[in-house]
């Protein structure tokens, strides 16, 4: 097999006037597989013949589209001409409220400092990485965005998601430790690639993770990464600063062949039997993509 490989586009499919990702939406194409599978071969989840499975992800790579005018803006968008240093905002690892009663995430400071070794970096963390930190910010210029936090229920709003981020000592209603959807969709964002690297992935599944996502694209973002399922933070975080780095490598093969070598290194790493476990290597899908400027 070559490290070359096609890239398939998906458009969402859509059950419902709100917008909410159809049943396929929940569905990572990566997991498909090109040949028949014994049941009994992975009755076990040993990491052998995960291994030796013929998923998608190993002669494809897979992107998907918000909506066909997206798809078609993809098909004819070339990198950018401009080259150079990227431009990278990272957010994370916050000072969590104790009535989420969310775990740590001891990984999180190590996988956004990995980010500094991919351009100019800002990043908010620890009790720095609230809301009106955030929003403050000139996103405008940036071209990666990396969200490293978790997902927690958006309040009022049922079946819908937030990034959780720092509670300040006195939240308000523009500074909660919760980012919604519809704050998000009013940020002003330049062509970004938006990473939510967050885990504990809660109401309506990749239904929710989707409606976060639009809200990136309202705002102005061309490219989302983000995930379908609680996952170990240090194996998201392989994951997308993988992808992220493979991407900086080979700009012009695209984000979506990115994300598949990220995922293929995990599946070929022997130190961690999860890592060959779908539950893992494919926990993030890619929605569109951006045209970043290539390395100088």
């Amino acid at each position: 097999m070559t490290n070359k490989a096609k890239t398939v586009a998906c458009l969402h499919a859509k059950s419902n006037a709100r917008g909410h990702g159809g049943p396929l939406a929940s569905l990572p194409f990566a997991t498909l597989v090109t040949r028949p599978v014994l049941e009994s071969d992975l009755a076990d989840g040993s990491p052998g013949p995960l291994r030796e499975t013929a998923w998608l992800i190993r002669t494809h790579a897979i992107t998907s589209s918000p909506s066909l005018s997206s798809f078609l803006a993809q098909r004819t968008r070339k990198l950018s001409s401009r080259s150079g240093t990227w431009n990278i905002v990272g957010i994370g690892a916050p000072r969590t409220a104790p009535r989420l009663r969310l775990q740590p995430l001891p990984q999180a400071p190590a996988e956004l400092a990995a980010l500094k070794a991919l351009g100019t970096t800002r990043l908010l963390q620890g009790a720095m990485a609230t809301e009106r930190a955030f929003k403050a910010l000139d996103l405008s210029a940036s071209d990666v965005i990396s969200f490293v936090t978790h997902t927690v229920p958006a309040p009022g709003a049922p079946g819908q998601l937030a990034l959780s981020l720092s509670e300040p000592d006195q939240p308000d209603e523009e500074d909660d430790g919760r980012l919604t959807g519809p704050e998000i969709a009013r940020l002003r964002l330049g062509p970004a690639w938006v990473i939510l690297s967050a885990c504990n992935t809660a109401g309506d599944g990749a239904a929710a993770t989707g409606l976060l996502a639009q809200s990136f694209f309202q705002s102005g973002a061309s490219a989302v990464l983000h995930s379908h399922w609680p996952v170990f933070d240090r194996h998201a975080g392989a994951i997308a600063t993988g992808a992220l780095a493979k991407f900086r490598k080979a700009p012009q093969e695209g984000q979506a062949a990115a994300l598949r070598k990220a995922m293929l290194q995990s599946l070929s790493d022997r130190s961690h039997p999860l890592k060959a476990h779908p539950s893992t290597w494919a926990a993030f899908s890619l929605i569109g993509e951006s045209a970043l400027p290539s390395a100088p």
